[in-house]
């Protein structure tokens, strides 16, 4: 897994091929990300839990899944790029395994990627 196929996204040639039929009005042309769920791994390891994005646009549909620290690295990268990116959930080091708080997380996260 190499990082966040997303992040082409953010650069405007990537839409170049499809600029007739996108929303210029629209902060994501032709974008939507939904996180479907959130599952936690790990009966062998330590416990972690992953958060599984469907990623629609236009043309196709992926389906990735992400830990939060990935989240992290993507957020460092936004702020890298634009001083006004959205504020990415905070960390937590005890209870982070416990079921209402990865729902709370996966919530956070949605309103992190709608932003």
């Amino acid at each position: 897994r190499e990082g966040w196929p997303g992040l082409r996204v953010l650069e405007e040639g990537s839409w170049t091929q499809h600029a007739a039929k996108l929303d210029i009005n629209n902060c994501s042309p032709g974008l939507r990300v939904t996180i479907a769920k959130a599952e936690t791994l790990g009966p062998k390891t330590t416990p972690y839990t992953i958060y599984v994005m469907h990623i629609k646009t236009a043309f196709t549909i992926r389906i990735i899944s992400r830990r939060f620290r990935e989240f992290k690295e993507l957020d460092h990268h936004l702020k890298s790029l634009m001083s006004s990116a959205p504020r990415l959930p905070r960390n937590k080091t005890w209870g982070k395994m416990s079921p209402q708080f990865i729902t709370e997380r996966r919530r956070q996260l949605q309103t992190y990627v709608d932003a």
